[in-house]
């Protein structure tokens, strides 16, 4: 595959797009993930989309109107633990499948 990606002139750059910064968020709100991505994404965007980097204000709002769906954690009896959900649930491709046939995430977004 990383042969592939390289043939193919794929880049960090090429991937980041603002659609793939709102999957991120999307898909943390959806898993109960950690508020620490709001730090990374705002660093990342800027660095790859200085012009028109994602904002506090988006995050609010894609937050403001996406639902926790399952609860992930390493261990723990108040979520989801990440073994029981691949096994009983399908995993993470199960719940990407879910959300983009919802239309929360956007499937058209370049990945690897």
């Amino acid at each position: 595959m990383l042969v592939d990606v390289v043939e193919q002139n794929i880049t960090p750059r090429s991937l980041l797009t603002p659609a793939a910064f709102r999957n991120a968020v999307v898909l943390t709100i959806t898993t109960k993930g950690s508020t620490n991505l709001v730090l990374h994404l705002l660093a990342m965007s800027r660095t790859v989309n200085p012009d028109d980097p994602l904002t506090v204000e988006q995050i609010d709002e894609i937050s403001r109107s996406t639902q926790l769906r399952v609860g992930l954690r390493p261990g723990g009896t108040d979520t989801v633990n990440i073994p029981q959900f691949h096994e009983q649930y399908g995993g993470s491709g199960a719940l990407i499948k879910w959300l983009i046939d919802e239309g929360m995430l956007d499937g058209s977004t370049p990945t690897v």
